[in-house]
């Protein structure tokens, strides 16, 4: 949540370990409308629970980690200016 920018970031997916994955946004004032999508991301891909919002002078970058369902190797990632 960009408290902010009163932002909700949330992932979603289909069933299964990299199945639909996605990171999207939501304005807290209209929660019931349909979210921004910021990311997809490609089949045996799948993003973990922990996000952290980066408030930066002029941006908001959102941290996220993802991982290969296969290998369960993964990283920190970055998505510039989300908000």
């Amino acid at each position: 949540m960009d408290e902010r920018e009163r932002l909700v970031y949330s992932v979603r997916s289909g069933t299964g370990c990299g199945s639909g994955v996605r990171i999207m946004r939501v304005p807290v004032a209209t929660l019931g409308a349909t979210p921004t999508t910021l990311a997809t991301f490609p089949g045996g891909i799948d993003v973990d629970f922990q996000m952290s919002l980066v408030p930066l002078a002029a941006q908001v970058d959102l941290w996220f980690s993802r991982h290969r369902c296969a290998s369960q190797q993964g990283d920190i990632y970055r998505l510039r200016d989300v908000a």
